[in-house]
């Protein structure tokens, strides 16, 4: 009797794991503009597409910025198929004094079906930490037409270099290719080929030139991860590509909502608190989501659902870690809640953005409510030593927000409710979930 396989199943995540799931933050090889994935940057024939991708390469190496946008810094390959040795070697004179050793050449032609991603695979495992490599030029990796339909042959030419990128998810493989000879409007099509190059890419780069007498240009870039930008570029006497405006970078964007929890949960909180048996801090502070949602928005002077909060925060739960705090999304029954707790300093990190926060920040609001609880507790700012927002210039979050003083009085009254259950009061978040104020929260 001749054994049959099993059929073929779908190992799938329902609605309730993928709407709580915390997700590792997208990794960029270079901040807004090249997430990893798999890239696409077109241009014109000698316009300085190449110039541009060693100056790129050459920043990443070194962790310097390139276009004023941060990297992180990795080991770069760069397969450059079009070039010698002493071409290579001029243009990276023209950018630099010193490279390291984690900057590698190549200008061996291996087609997709004649080992490339095997050697790709090879010289991955051999560097782990590469970040980024860059084929310059596509056409030279691809296999012989078979004369068949071009999109489909465009498409399944892509397949392989997008699994690779599946496979090394930290990893940004940039294509270097041409443009074809029409004037379009839209700059998705004006890449050679079929619209299936573009639509099988993760991100697009295109580089223009209004007129090759004038040394200036402009990058457009676009993607699913990325949003629309175009940078205007200068091209100097040495042959490099310089940003004309000084502050295309703007820092990532702190949600409103995360700043708005770190800030009441810092506050409002028994983490701060000394625990009399061990003389340590409390470990963990629990809220529900609607208490949170109803604090933070007062704290906000704006209207946050508890749904929007729950989903703020396991959106940007990395930007909360980076801060000094961490939380678990949990449900008991009919009640939801959540569980704060702290990060171990070596996990904090720096957050810095340029962008105008709300007034509330730069105003060091006050935490009102107190004066009548009867315990001597008064309303004091909230910006502190631990945590400085200043009226102009970058928001600063210190790597280790729980030195000093500023926090170190918790809302004793807050804690005395809760432990009475008189500060838990029935809700409904608009969620299909009732926080039900009899049902104790977990300890």
């Amino acid at each position: 009797m001749t054994e049959q396989n099993d059929p073929k199943k779908f190992h799938t995540i329902d609605g309730t794991v993928i709407m709580n799931k915390q997700m590792p933050p997208l990794r960029y090889t270079i901040a807004e503009i090249l997430p990893a994935g798999l890239t696409l940057f077109s241009g014109d024939s000698k316009i300085g597409k190449s110039l541009l991708a060693v100056n790129m390469c050459v920043a990443v190496s070194k962790g310097e910025p390139f276009l004023d946008f941060p990297t992180n810094k990795g080991t770069v390959l760069y397969l450059a198929l079009e070039d010698t040795e002493s071409r290579i070697q001029r243009r990276v004179f023209s950018l630099t004094d010193t490279l390291d050793s984690n900057f590698h050449f190549s200008n061996e032609r291996y087609r997709l079906d004649d080992g490339l991603i095997e050697a790709m695979e090879d010289f991955v495992k051999e560097h782990p930490e590469t970040n980024l490599i860059v084929i310059d030029v596509l056409q030279y990796i691809r296999p012989q037409s078979k004369g068949g339909n071009i999109y489909r042959e465009d498409y399944n030419d892509m397949i392989p270099l997008h699994e690779f990128t599946q496979r090394h998810h930290t990893l940004s493989l940039v294509l270097i290719h041409h443009t074809n000879k029409s004037n379009v409007s839209d700059q998705l099509r004006a890449s050679s080929g079929s619209t299936a190059i573009v639509g099988a890419v993760d991100n697009y780069w295109l580089l223009q030139r209004p007129m090759r007498a004038l040394r200036s240009g402009s990058l457009y870039c676009s993607g699913r991860e990325i949003s629309d930008k175009e940078i205007r570029l200068s091209l100097n006497e040495s042959g490099v590509w310089l940003p004309k405006d000084p502050d295309n970078y703007k820092g990532e964007i702190l949600s409103p909502v995360v700043v708005g929890t770190y800030l009441w949960v810092m506050w409002h909180t028994d983490i701060l608190e000394i625990d009399e048996k061990t003389g340590k801090h409390r470990s963990e502070y629990v809220c529900t989501a609607t208490e949170l949602a109803e604090n933070v928005s007062q704290l906000m002077d704006m209207t946050l659902p508890a749904n929007m909060i729950k989903k703020n925060l396991t959106m940007y739960h990395h930007q909360l870690e980076q801060m000094g705090l961490s939380f678990e999304n949990r449900r008991t029954g009919k009640r939801r809640y959540f569980i704060f707790n702290l990060v171990p300093e070596s996990l904090r990190k720096t957050i810095q953005t340029r962008d105008e926060l709300p007034k509330y920040i730069n105003d060091a609001p006050t935490v009102e409510g107190d004066e009548d609880d009867g315990d001597g507790m008064t309303a004091e700012p909230i910006v502190g030593e631990r945590c400085h927002y200043p009226k102009k210039g970058p928001l600063s979050v210190s790597v280790s927000p729980f030195n000093g003083n500023s926090f170190s009085t918790p809302n004793h009254s807050r804690k005395r409710r809760l432990e009475k259950g008189h500060d838990l009061q029935d809700h409904n978040d608009n969620d299909g979930v009732s926080d039900d104020g009899n049902a104790p929260l977990p300890t």
